[in-house]
């Protein structure tokens, strides 16, 4: 887990790279909190998504259910939760953003 969790960390840094190559800082707290809000609500919205493939792949099991129906279902889960992944990253990253956004207000 320890070199999964780096790999998280180095990803958050070039994920962080990448917004503030493309956008300033935040101009305000208003800002901040909305962009993470936005991140955490798509965040949400993969997490629901593999939740929702779980149940789907529980109905499948017990329904005896062909092991090709399994596979869909956990095709679906594993790109949800690479999405959510993804997500998360952004949320971390921006968090970044947002006290890099805090400092540079109170050196000015």
């Amino acid at each position: 887990m320890d070199k999964l969790i780096s790999r998280a960390v180095e990803l958050v840094e070039e994920e962080l790279d990448r917004a503030n190559e493309q956008y300033p800082l935040f101009a305000s707290p208003h800002e901040g909190y909305g962009v993470i809000l936005e991140e955490v609500e798509e965040t949400e919205n993969e997490s629901l998504s593999v939740t929702k493939c779980l149940n789907d792949l529980w109905k499948n099991i017990k329904s005896d259910n062909k092991v090709s129906e399994y596979e869909s279902v956990l095709g679906r889960m594993a790109q949800s939760a690479i999405l959510a992944a993804c997500e998360n990253i952004q949320v971390a990253a921006m968090c970044r953003k947002y006290i890099q956004s805090l400092e540079d207000k109170e050196e000015k």
